[in-house]
Protein backbone atom coordinates (compact mmCIF):
# COMPACT_ATOMS: atom_id res chain seq x y z
CA UNK A 1 0.00 0.00 0.00
CA UNK A 2 1.43 3.38 -1.04
CA UNK A 3 0.59 6.29 1.25
CA UNK A 4 0.49 9.86 -0.06
CA UNK A 5 3.19 11.88 1.74
CA UNK A 6 1.91 15.45 1.50
CA UNK A 7 -1.64 15.71 0.22
CA UNK A 8 -4.74 13.54 -0.29
CA UNK A 9 -5.76 12.24 -3.67
CA UNK A 10 -9.06 13.23 -5.28
CA UNK A 11 -12.20 12.62 -3.25
CA UNK A 12 -13.97 9.42 -4.38
CA UNK A 13 -17.20 9.59 -6.34
CA UNK A 14 -19.19 8.16 -3.42
CA UNK A 15 -19.50 9.45 0.13
CA UNK A 16 -19.78 6.29 2.23
CA UNK A 17 -18.29 2.81 2.50
CA UNK A 18 -19.86 0.32 4.90
CA UNK A 19 -21.50 3.19 6.80
CA UNK A 20 -18.33 5.29 7.19
CA UNK A 21 -18.07 8.80 5.76
CA UNK A 22 -15.21 9.00 3.27
CA UNK A 23 -13.10 12.12 3.86
CA UNK A 24 -10.38 11.59 1.27
CA UNK A 25 -8.20 9.01 -0.44
CA UNK A 26 -4.87 8.23 1.24
CA UNK A 27 -3.34 5.85 -1.28
CA UNK A 28 -3.75 2.88 -3.57
CA UNK A 29 -2.36 -0.64 -3.75
CA UNK A 30 -2.95 -3.93 -5.53
CA UNK A 31 -6.73 -4.07 -6.06
CA UNK A 32 -7.28 -1.85 -3.00
CA UNK A 33 -7.71 1.77 -2.00
CA UNK A 34 -6.98 3.29 1.41
CA UNK A 35 -9.32 6.03 2.62
CA UNK A 36 -9.46 8.35 5.58
CA UNK A 37 -12.96 7.91 7.01
CA UNK A 38 -15.08 9.02 9.98
CA UNK A 39 -17.70 7.03 11.84
CA UNK A 40 -21.01 8.53 12.97
CA UNK A 41 -19.37 9.92 16.12
CA UNK A 42 -16.66 11.64 14.14
CA UNK A 43 -13.88 9.21 15.12
CA UNK A 44 -11.15 8.97 12.48
CA UNK A 45 -10.05 5.69 10.89
CA UNK A 46 -8.18 4.38 7.88
CA UNK A 47 -10.31 2.08 5.72
CA UNK A 48 -8.83 -0.36 3.22
CA UNK A 49 -11.38 -1.12 0.50
CA UNK A 50 -10.80 -4.12 -1.75
CA UNK A 51 -13.17 -4.58 -4.68
CA UNK A 52 -13.89 -8.10 -5.90
CA UNK A 53 -14.65 -7.77 -9.60
CA UNK A 54 -13.58 -11.28 -10.55
CA UNK A 55 -11.84 -14.42 -9.42
CA UNK A 56 -8.30 -12.89 -9.41
CA UNK A 57 -9.46 -10.30 -6.85
CA UNK A 58 -10.51 -12.96 -4.34
CA UNK A 59 -6.87 -13.46 -3.38
CA UNK A 60 -6.49 -9.76 -2.54
CA UNK A 61 -9.70 -9.78 -0.52
CA UNK A 62 -8.50 -12.80 1.44
CA UNK A 63 -5.17 -11.07 2.02
CA UNK A 64 -7.00 -8.09 3.55
CA UNK A 65 -8.97 -10.43 5.82
CA UNK A 66 -5.77 -12.20 6.83
CA UNK A 67 -4.15 -8.86 7.62
CA UNK A 68 -7.00 -8.00 9.97
CA UNK A 69 -6.89 -11.35 11.76
CA UNK A 70 -3.09 -11.20 12.10
CA UNK A 71 -3.26 -7.72 13.64
CA UNK A 72 -5.51 -9.04 16.42
CA UNK A 73 -2.50 -10.84 17.91
CA UNK A 74 -0.67 -7.61 18.77
CA UNK A 75 -1.26 -4.76 21.16
CA UNK A 76 1.75 -2.52 20.67
CA UNK A 77 1.87 1.19 19.80
CA UNK A 78 4.40 0.48 17.02
CA UNK A 79 2.05 -1.85 15.09
CA UNK A 80 -1.07 -0.45 13.43
CA UNK A 81 -4.27 -1.78 14.94
CA UNK A 82 -7.07 -3.24 12.84
CA UNK A 83 -10.49 -2.75 14.42
CA UNK A 84 -13.09 -4.51 12.32
CA UNK A 85 -13.96 -5.94 8.93
CA UNK A 86 -17.02 -5.59 6.70
CA UNK A 87 -17.85 -8.03 3.91
CA UNK A 88 -19.97 -6.30 1.29
CA UNK A 89 -22.19 -8.72 -0.61
CA UNK A 90 -24.65 -8.65 -3.46
CA UNK A 91 -26.99 -11.53 -2.74
CA UNK A 92 -24.53 -14.38 -2.04
CA UNK A 93 -21.60 -12.94 -4.00
CA UNK A 94 -18.76 -11.11 -2.24
CA UNK A 95 -18.41 -7.70 -3.86
CA UNK A 96 -15.87 -6.01 -1.58
CA UNK A 97 -14.07 -6.14 1.72
CA UNK A 98 -13.60 -3.11 3.99
CA UNK A 99 -11.02 -3.25 6.78
CA UNK A 100 -11.29 -0.49 9.38
CA UNK A 101 -7.89 0.32 10.88
CA UNK A 102 -6.17 2.81 13.12
CA UNK A 103 -5.63 6.16 11.40
CA UNK A 104 -2.07 7.44 11.82
CA UNK A 105 -0.81 10.95 11.08
CA UNK A 106 2.60 10.72 9.49
CA UNK A 107 4.62 9.79 6.42
CA UNK A 108 5.94 6.54 5.09
CA UNK A 109 9.65 5.96 5.62
CA UNK A 110 10.43 6.40 1.93
CA UNK A 111 9.73 10.12 2.33
CA UNK A 112 13.05 11.94 1.87
CA UNK A 113 12.99 13.70 5.24
CA UNK A 114 13.90 10.42 6.96
CA UNK A 115 16.95 9.55 4.86
CA UNK A 116 19.57 11.34 7.02
CA UNK A 117 22.07 8.62 8.08
CA UNK A 118 22.17 9.78 11.69
CA UNK A 119 18.41 9.19 11.99
CA UNK A 120 18.40 5.70 10.54
CA UNK A 121 19.73 3.79 13.61
CA UNK A 122 17.08 5.49 15.77
CA UNK A 123 14.28 4.58 13.38
CA UNK A 124 15.77 1.14 12.81
CA UNK A 125 15.75 0.39 16.54
CA UNK A 126 12.08 1.36 16.78
CA UNK A 127 11.28 -0.96 13.87
CA UNK A 128 13.29 -3.77 15.48
CA UNK A 129 11.35 -3.32 18.73
CA UNK A 130 8.07 -3.64 16.82
CA UNK A 131 9.30 -6.76 15.04
CA UNK A 132 10.43 -8.20 18.36
CA UNK A 133 6.80 -8.02 19.51
CA UNK A 134 5.63 -9.83 16.37
CA UNK A 135 8.27 -12.54 16.73
CA UNK A 136 7.48 -13.19 20.38
CA UNK A 137 3.86 -13.81 19.42
CA UNK A 138 5.06 -16.16 16.68
CA UNK A 139 4.69 -14.12 13.49
CA UNK A 140 7.03 -12.82 10.80
CA UNK A 141 6.17 -9.60 8.91
CA UNK A 142 7.71 -10.84 5.62
CA UNK A 143 7.21 -7.61 3.65
CA UNK A 144 9.39 -4.96 5.24
CA UNK A 145 10.11 -1.94 3.04
CA UNK A 146 10.06 1.85 3.51
CA UNK A 147 6.49 2.24 2.27
CA UNK A 148 5.25 -0.26 4.90
CA UNK A 149 6.60 1.81 7.79
CA UNK A 150 4.84 4.99 8.92
CA UNK A 151 6.79 7.64 10.84
CA UNK A 152 4.97 10.05 13.12
CA UNK A 153 6.70 13.41 13.58
CA UNK A 154 8.81 13.62 16.74
CA UNK A 155 7.57 15.90 19.50
CA UNK A 156 10.02 18.34 21.02
CA UNK A 157 12.76 16.43 22.84
CA UNK A 158 11.30 13.02 21.92
CA UNK A 159 12.30 10.36 19.40
CA UNK A 160 10.14 9.74 16.31
CA UNK A 161 7.44 7.09 16.54
CA UNK A 162 7.00 4.40 13.91
CA UNK A 163 4.08 2.19 12.94
CA UNK A 164 4.46 -1.09 11.09
CA UNK A 165 1.67 -1.34 8.54
CA UNK A 166 0.47 -3.74 5.85
CA UNK A 167 0.48 -7.14 7.52
CA UNK A 168 -0.97 -8.78 4.43
CA UNK A 169 2.09 -10.99 3.90
CA UNK A 170 2.60 -11.73 7.61
CA UNK A 171 2.46 -15.37 8.63
CA UNK A 172 3.41 -17.71 11.48
CA UNK A 173 7.11 -18.38 11.95
CA UNK A 174 8.22 -21.41 9.95
CA UNK A 175 5.64 -20.93 7.18
CA UNK A 176 6.54 -22.23 3.72
CA UNK A 177 4.42 -20.32 1.19
CA UNK A 178 3.08 -21.94 -1.94
CA UNK A 179 3.84 -18.79 -3.97
CA UNK A 180 6.68 -16.28 -3.99
CA UNK A 181 5.29 -13.37 -1.98
CA UNK A 182 6.91 -10.09 -0.99
CA UNK A 183 8.58 -7.11 -2.64
CA UNK A 184 11.51 -8.09 -4.91
CA UNK A 185 13.84 -5.22 -3.96
CA UNK A 186 13.57 -6.09 -0.24
CA UNK A 187 12.98 -9.84 -0.40
CA UNK A 188 15.16 -12.31 1.50
CA UNK A 189 16.62 -15.14 -0.59
CA UNK A 190 14.64 -17.79 1.30
CA UNK A 191 11.40 -16.07 0.26
CA UNK A 192 12.34 -16.34 -3.40
CA UNK A 193 13.33 -19.97 -2.87
CA UNK A 194 10.00 -20.69 -1.13
CA UNK A 195 11.71 -21.93 2.02
CA UNK A 196 10.60 -21.56 5.63
CA UNK A 197 10.34 -17.96 6.86
CA UNK A 198 11.60 -17.02 10.31
CA UNK A 199 12.98 -14.18 12.41
CA UNK A 200 15.99 -13.85 10.12
CA UNK A 201 13.72 -13.16 7.14
CA UNK A 202 12.69 -9.94 8.85
CA UNK A 203 16.32 -9.25 9.79
CA UNK A 204 17.08 -9.25 6.05
CA UNK A 205 14.04 -7.07 5.30
CA UNK A 206 15.01 -4.51 7.92
CA UNK A 207 18.60 -4.50 6.66
CA UNK A 208 17.45 -4.04 3.06
CA UNK A 209 15.17 -1.19 4.12
CA UNK A 210 17.90 0.70 6.01
CA UNK A 211 20.46 -0.01 3.26
CA UNK A 212 18.21 1.51 0.60
CA UNK A 213 17.52 4.57 2.74
CA UNK A 214 21.21 5.04 3.56
CA UNK A 215 22.63 4.48 0.07
CA UNK A 216 19.82 4.88 -2.43
CA UNK A 217 20.63 1.39 -3.74
CA UNK A 218 18.56 -1.77 -3.57
CA UNK A 219 20.18 -4.57 -1.61
CA UNK A 220 18.08 -7.59 -2.52
CA UNK A 221 18.91 -9.70 -5.55
CA UNK A 222 16.60 -12.55 -4.56
CA UNK A 223 14.58 -12.34 -7.79
CA UNK A 224 15.68 -11.75 -11.34
CA UNK A 225 13.85 -8.88 -12.96
CA UNK A 226 11.85 -11.26 -15.15
CA UNK A 227 10.60 -13.19 -12.15
CA UNK A 228 7.52 -11.94 -10.35
CA UNK A 229 5.99 -12.31 -6.88
CA UNK A 230 3.04 -14.71 -6.96
CA UNK A 231 4.93 -17.25 -9.04
CA UNK A 232 4.96 -20.87 -7.95
CA UNK A 233 8.44 -21.28 -9.47
CA UNK A 234 11.50 -21.29 -7.23
CA UNK A 235 14.09 -18.60 -7.95
CA UNK A 236 17.73 -19.67 -8.02
CA UNK A 237 20.74 -17.70 -9.21
CA UNK A 238 24.13 -16.45 -8.02
CA UNK A 239 24.35 -13.21 -6.10
CA UNK A 240 26.75 -10.37 -6.85
CA UNK A 241 28.81 -8.98 -3.93
CA UNK A 242 27.09 -6.10 -2.14
CA UNK A 243 29.08 -2.92 -1.50
CA UNK A 244 29.28 -1.91 2.18
CA UNK A 245 26.96 1.01 2.93
CA UNK A 246 29.80 3.30 4.02
CA UNK A 247 31.45 2.97 0.60
CA UNK A 248 28.34 4.36 -1.06
CA UNK A 249 27.66 6.94 1.65
CA UNK A 250 30.61 7.94 3.88
CA UNK A 251 28.16 9.50 6.37
CA UNK A 252 27.01 6.01 7.39
CA UNK A 253 28.72 5.04 10.65
CA UNK A 254 31.00 1.96 10.73
CA UNK A 255 28.69 0.24 13.23
CA UNK A 256 25.60 0.69 11.04
CA UNK A 257 27.45 -0.29 7.87
CA UNK A 258 28.76 -3.51 9.47
CA UNK A 259 25.31 -4.37 10.80
CA UNK A 260 23.68 -3.93 7.40
CA UNK A 261 26.28 -6.15 5.77
CA UNK A 262 25.54 -8.87 8.34
CA UNK A 263 21.76 -8.48 7.92
CA UNK A 264 22.01 -8.89 4.16
CA UNK A 265 23.95 -12.16 4.18
CA UNK A 266 22.50 -14.64 1.69
CA UNK A 267 22.29 -17.44 4.27
CA UNK A 268 19.92 -16.91 7.21
CA UNK A 269 22.41 -18.59 9.54
CA UNK A 270 24.93 -15.80 8.77
CA UNK A 271 22.59 -13.00 9.86
CA UNK A 272 21.89 -11.67 13.37
CA UNK A 273 19.71 -14.31 15.01
CA UNK A 274 17.14 -12.11 16.77
CA UNK A 275 15.65 -8.64 17.04
CA UNK A 276 17.19 -8.40 20.52
CA UNK A 277 20.59 -8.53 18.83
CA UNK A 278 19.42 -5.98 16.27
CA UNK A 279 18.31 -3.60 19.05
CA UNK A 280 21.70 -3.86 20.80
CA UNK A 281 23.68 -3.24 17.62
CA UNK A 282 21.44 -0.38 16.49
CA UNK A 283 21.88 1.20 19.92
CA UNK A 284 25.65 0.99 19.39
CA UNK A 285 25.22 2.64 15.97
CA UNK A 286 23.19 5.46 17.55
CA UNK A 287 25.93 6.32 20.02
CA UNK A 288 28.99 5.63 17.87
CA UNK A 289 29.02 9.04 16.07
CA UNK A 290 28.74 10.75 19.46
CA UNK A 291 31.77 8.87 20.81
CA UNK A 292 33.72 9.54 17.62
CA UNK A 293 32.94 13.26 17.93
Amino acid sequence: MTTAPTFPLARPAFDQIAGYDVIHTLGTGAASTLYRVNDRRGHRYALKHVKVNGKPDVRFAQQALDEHHTAQHFNDPRIRKSHRIHKIRSFTRLRAVAVVMEYVEGYTLDHSIHRAPERLPILGREIALALQVMHKVGYVHADLKPSNILVQPAQSGQKPTIKLIDLGQSCPLGTVKSRIQGTPDFMAPEQAKRQALDVRTDVFGLGATLYQLATGKMASQALRRREKPGSRATATHSRQPLAPAYQLNPAVSPALSALLTDCLAAGPEQRPASMETMVRRLTLAIHQPKRAG
